[in-house]
């Protein structure tokens, strides 16, 4: 198995010892800051950092103590990152991977995004900052999204017949099936790891925090 396919089963993997032993070889450096399996830039600890996000929501009681195993050994990753890495930038611009999961790109209109007028929901009735909050969720615009919440926007609009809220929980829930393989058992040391993969994964963290987000102020 090349040295790069290692690497990055071993950092999908959530394995840290297996990790140490691989960071002091002279290919570590080109593969740290881009794991280039992706259209855009994707530093390698990028990876842990989407475990992290993703495993901090609390999920059915029969997963939740392989989930707290693989939080302990996301936060000794973490630390050995700390020790790699010079700088790191800790919070993902998740809509630059677009591409790879159901996310609207960053240019994108309220008719790209959800293949409708704004005229048309609610009958023209919308208010127009619950449609801007709509948009900005599509986008994974969080910054936008939690400013829009805090002045009061709505985030059950109904769009299609369905609200913000629920379009989030339920692709979630989607996603969470989709890693049913490294919440239930170890994974394969010999598997090369793939973009689809890593999108899937930037996905379940994406949709984890909108959807933190969308619960804590939903309260």
């Amino acid at each position: 198995m090349r040295y790069k396919n290692k690497l990055i089963n071993a950092v999908y993997r959530i394995d840290v010892d297996e990790v140490r032993t691989l960071v002091d070889d002279c290919q570590f450096s080109d593969i740290a800051k881009d794991i280039s399996l992706l259209s855009s830039q994707f530093p390698l600890y990028y990876i842990t950092l989407c475990h992290k996000e993703a495993l901090a929501e609390t999920y059915v009681d029969s997963c939740m103590p392989r989930v707290v195993e693989l939080r302990q050994r996301c936060d000794k990753m973490m630390k050995l990152w700390k020790n790699v890495y010079k700088r790191m930038d800790e919070e993902i611009e998740y809509n630059r991977y677009c591409n790879y999961f159901l996310c609207a790109s960053q240019d994108s209109t309220f008719e790209e995004a959800y293949w409708c007028e704004e005229s048309e929901v609610q009958n023209g009735e919308a208010r127009q900052i619950d449609l801007d909050l709509a948009l900005a969720v599509k986008k994974f615009d969080f910054k936008k999204a939690e400013r829009l919440l805090l002045d009061g926007a709505n985030k059950d609009l109904i769009i299609d017949g369905e609200s913000l809220y629920d379009m989030i929980e339920g692709e979630l829930s989607f996603l969470c099936s989709c890693e049913v393989q490294l919440l239930g058992h170890e994974l394969d040391k010999n598997k090369v790891v793939t973009s689809r993969e890593i999108g899937d994964l930037i996905g379940w963290a994406a949709y984890v925090k909108m959807y933190k987000l969308l619960s804590l102020l939903r309260e």
